[in-house]
């Protein structure tokens, strides 16, 4: 049965936020609406931050008052996550390690675990160069720019190439550069890895140090079980992987070869199953790569989980059960790809 929408009316409901935010809380749970407490709350930051200076209402033990405009902007835009809209796009904006970036549908919304891939390129690109040793790289479906951006920003002898075919994704890495002063180091281009005059006109001379990739990995199949806010809103192009989910990285193999330094390096994040359908891939096709190394994620994502099932939990057993079983299946996931580059002598 639907929840009476009169039930959270402001008319009913005190100003204060913290009301609000469980008013909407209870009605985003009602409907089944993932992590009700954290879209609300982060919808009710934005509201607040986003008026701060034009607020003049009291604030009562630290739980703000709101003006009506803010009510109704607030309402307004719960009323998008009861509709499975992801938060990013509600509130327009996300963090992304020391960044936040703009957000816009239907770019790809940056994961956490994405975050890992970037401490393993700042380690293993970065850690072990000079200070003034330029570095260039190339990031392949930039999305909405997080890995490069952040590359950057935490990097300051980095240059990046940005690339994608999507439009709007393009749109939104030069937004996000030109917000975070990073444009004067990043070069966005409108290009498809896919199509054969791409591997003729990408138009740098000068070969890159390593590649950066979280390309679509999705198996065509399984797309349609992810989850509403996914389908709904997110560009398949950034999901898509076809039948296997390695269409795009196969391609990148294929193209890496025309601009990637001798021993440069290609980082991947793929799903957990890739890992050994790509190095099979490579100790079978004449690709010039060898496959490097394979690192696991280990994203808190899982302890959430973890959360839920403790809670539901009856005895210690049960709970260091639970913990032992998400521990081993967080600790075995295997999901970013090292491979190195072996140029052919042509001669």
């Amino acid at each position: 049965m639907a929840t009476s929408v009169s039930r959270y009316s402001t008319r009913s409901t005190s100003n204060l936020a913290k009301n609000l935010v469980s008013l909407w809380t209870q009605r985003l749970r009602d409907a089944a609406i993932p992590e009700p407490r954290t879209s609300t709350q982060l919808i009710m930051d934005y509201v607040i931050r986003l008026n701060q200076c034009v607020r003049i209402l009291p604030i009562q033990n630290g739980n703000p008052e709101l003006t009506v405009q803010q009510i109704q902007l607030f309402n307004k835009l719960c009323s998008k996550r009861l509709d499975r809209m992801p938060v990013q796009y509600i509130i327009r904006e996300w963090d992304f390690r020391y960044i936040t970036l703009k957000m816009q549908p239907p770019v790809f919304i940056p994961r956490p675990e994405t975050e890992e891939l970037v401490d393993l390129i700042n380690l293993h690109e970065f850690h072990h160069k000079r200070e003034n040793e330029s570095i260039t790289f190339l990031d392949i479906c930039c999305g909405s720019g997080a890995i490069g951006l952040s590359l950057l920003c935490e990097n300051p002898q980095a240059t990046c190439i940005a690339i994608d075919k999507d439009p709007n994704a393009i749109s939104l890495t030069e937004l996000n550069s030109q917000r975070l002063n990073l444009g004067s180091r990043m070069i966005v281009e409108h290009l498809d890895v896919m199509k054969t005059e791409f591997h003729h006109g990408f138009g740098h001379d000068e070969a890159v140090d390593f590649i950066v990739s979280n390309p679509p990995y999705i198996p065509s199949k399984q797309l349609a079980s992810l989850q509403e806010e996914i389908i709904s809103f997110e560009s398949s192009l950034a999901l898509d992987g076809g039948c296997d989910g390695l269409d795009i990285v196969k391609q990148i193999l294929h193209f890496a070869r025309l601009c990637l330094k001798d021993k440069g390096k290609i980082w991947l994040e793929v799903d957990i199953n890739h890992p050994e359908m790509i190095e099979h891939y490579l100790n079978t096709h004449d690709t010039d790569f060898t496959y490097d190394a394979t690192f696991k994620d280990y994203t808190n994502r899982y302890y959430s989980i973890l959360h839920h099932l403790c809670l539901h939990m009856k005895s210690f057993n049960d709970i260091f059960i639970a913990t032992v079983l998400i521990l081993f299946y967080v600790f075995c996931r295997a999901r970013f790809c090292k491979l190195e580059y072996h140029k052919k002598d042509k001669t």
